[in-house]
């Protein structure tokens, strides 16, 4: 005689909405890491006085190894070579954030192992700040990486 009203549909849909946000959301973090590790690297290069505390610990010691290089008069063209290098390790990380916002599970396995990796190097270097934003990003990568799988997992399920 009384029809119970079912919210599960909308629960449900609402659900879903909030693990994309937390995919996009980690997975995005990638692209931040990639851009300013970047410009940190092309700022470096052409010996800005400045960089961003975000970034990559990796580039960071291409660009110290940078320095201490064109503090011995080192060629222009090796200089190069070392940025080079610091924008392939950015670019990698410009395409584990592509794969990941694709929900691709294994590219946020690989993001996370590397950037974690990272992370240890950012405790060699002492550097408290990177350290912290380390942690936060890993946070946030890690969420992602949780919402893609259950993401994954409903839609098998149907």
């Amino acid at each position: 005689m009384f029809e119970q009203y079912n919210e599960q549909p909308a629960d449900a849909a609402a659900e879903t909405a909030e693990l994309e946000q937390k995919l996009s959301s980690g997975a995005n973090w990638f692209y931040w890491i990639a851009g300013l590790s970047a410009v940190n690297s092309i700022a470096n290069f052409f010996e800005a006085q400045w960089n961003f505390a975000v970034g990559l610990g990796i580039t960071q010691f291409f660009d110290g190894l940078g320095i201490f290089l064109r503090s011995e008069g080192t060629s222009t063209p090796i200089l190069a070579a070392i940025l080079i290098m610091s924008l392939v390790v950015a670019g990698l990380f410009f395409v584990i954030g592509v794969f990941a916002n694709r929900r691709i599970i294994t590219a946020f396995v690989i993001g996370i192992i590397i950037y974690g990796a990272d992370s240890l190097l950012m405790l060699l270097f002492m550097d408290i700040l990177g350290i912290i934003i380390h942690a936060i990003a890993l946070f946030f990568i890690i969420r992602g990486f949780l919402a893609a799988r259950q993401l994954l997992r409903s839609n098998t399920a149907k």
